[in-house]
């Protein structure tokens, strides 16, 4: 049974604001030249404006007729282009009417939102995504292939810190899961059977201690989002990403092998290192991406395509 999510009108998605342009397309066809502009938001925020816009502007404004809005939807030479161009793609096929012009993702969704039934439950992406960036400090033994991690130094853009304690306690604590992931924590399975552990207990699935975690230097960086509240972003497990590149990085930088799977082992470095001293290539890793075998995709038809929704996949189902 298909739910409906949306409220009635939804179909007509539009700026309230820009609905004068609409006057001035029944002065075009009234034979009235109009010149159509879709500038939309040229400068980054914190930027200025170049002189160039505003010359453009100034001479505008001291035009009588000059109108501050393009269509509701965008110009629509604009949107048949676009159409055209998805259209060549030979996927689904759509109209200029299909397409509306947004300040940005945030503002897209957020107009959206305003036609969901309240009724309905909707998990939707969040606008506001954070950047990291990580240098790690290691000490690689050649001898044993031991990797540690000295120090890592991290700055995350959350956007606005609410709670700085709490965003730095957000912020250490994923730099301590991508150690975790980097070096140590593994699921092995036993080679005749993949869905038994070849040590089937907790106590070998290994992550950091107080003893391994690294000294961890934070810089909170503060550039605010309109769509997070307060201007914040994400610091969930964000800052986890680079810190596995950084470690693996490092690790070349010490001892010059590359290390192209996780966890960085001291097996798997003193393979690396064996291999480099007789020649070969000094890395440990796959040496390419195993083979799939995907399923036919499934292409489920809209009520425009004539399908209503509901086909499911035929597969064999197993008791």
């Amino acid at each position: 049974m298909r739910q409906r999510l949306l409220s009635e009108g939804a179909s007509e998605l539009s700026y309230e604001i820009r609905e004068i342009a609409k006057k001035a397309v029944q002065l075009q066809n009234m034979g009235l030249p109009i010149i159509w502009e879709n500038i939309g938001d040229p400068i980054q925020k914190h930027h200025k404006m170049p002189a160039w816009i505003k010359e453009i502007v100034a001479r505008l404004v001291n035009i009588d007729d000059t109108y501050s809005y393009c269509p509701s939807k965008g110009i629509l030479k604009t949107r048949e282009f676009l159409a055209a161009q998805t259209n060549a793609l030979g996927g689904p096929q759509i109209t200029a009417d299909d397409i509306c012009f947004f300040n940005g993702l945030g503002d897209a969704i957020a107009k959206i939102y305003q036609y969901i039934l309240p009724t309905s439950r909707v998990i939707g992406p969040s606008p506001a995504y954070s950047y990291s960036a990580a240098v790690a400090e290691v000490d690689v033994n050649p001898d044993t292939g031991i990797v540690v991690v000295e120090r890592v130094w991290i700055a995350h853009d959350i956007g606005r810190s609410i709670n700085p304690m709490l965003v730095l306690g957000q912020v250490e604590g994923s730099v301590y899961m991508g150690l975790g992931e980097i070096l140590m924590e593994e699921m092995v399975y036993r080679t005749n059977r993949n869905v038994v552990h070849k040590f089937p207990s907790m106590l070998e699935y290994k992550s950091p201690t107080t003893m391994e975690m690294c000294d961890v230097v934070t810089y909170l960086i503060e550039d605010p989002d309109p769509n997070g509240p307060y201007g914040a972003k994400e610091v969930g497990q964000g800052p986890l990403l680079p810190i596995p590149p950084a470690v693996a990085n490092a690790v070349y930088d010490a001892v010059g092998v590359r290390i192209d799977e996780v966890p960085i082992t001291p097996e798997k470095v003193m393979r690396a290192l064996r291999d480099k001293s007789r020649g070969r290539p000094a890395r440990y890793g796959p040496d390419s991406v195993p083979p799939v075998s995907w399923p036919d995709p499934l292409r489920v038809l809209t009520p425009a395509e004539g399908g209503d929704g509901t086909e499911m996949p035929h597969v064999a189902v197993h008791s």
